[in-house]
């Protein structure tokens, strides 16, 4: 994830803090030790509360001020609420899309998702930036052209 965060940063049409970006990408993945990781087309939407449980679990070990940023910062990445937070949420779905079209559309197949679900599921990061635009493109044009998508 990191290697996604950090490869094209400054090719992005819009200036990101790489450091706030990783600290983001962090905490988000960090919440997955007691949520577990969630598959990104489940239909039920009871994932965000697991993740803040989880993330709330996670911080209240630490001292009370690191408690409250990290806090913060998991609220940041779930509500792209800076354009640290878009990139990353951007990067997380890249990232996941990049990983299925690797393992040749194993995943997709076998819970059967289709093309245009994935285009659904991804159309919020999509028109970040004409760079994330192009690498999806390309990773869908691969996804096509290697027929992954399931049936």
């Amino acid at each position: 994830m990191a290697m996604f965060a950090l490869l094209p940063h400054e090719e992005l049409s819009f200036k990101v803090d790489i450091t706030k970006v990783f600290t983001l990408i962090l905490i988000h993945d960090l919440c997955e030790i007691y949520a577990g990781d969630t598959f990104a087309y489940r239909t039920e939407h009871k994932d965000h509360e697991r993740e803040q449980e989880a993330t709330e679990k996670l911080v209240a070990l630490l001292l009370p001020d690191l408690e409250i940023a990290l806090l913060n910062d998991w609220k940041e990445f779930t509500f792209g609420s800076s354009p640290e937070a878009r990139s990353a949420r951007a990067l997380d779905r890249m990232q996941a899309l990049a990983q299925t079209v690797m393992s040749s559309g194993r995943t997709w197949k076998e819970q059967g998702v289709t093309e245009a679900l994935s285009w659904e599921l991804n159309r919020e990061v999509l028109n970040l930036d004409p760079v994330v635009t192009e690498i999806f493109e390309r990773l869908y044009q691969r996804a096509a052209e290697e027929n992954l998508w399931s049936s």
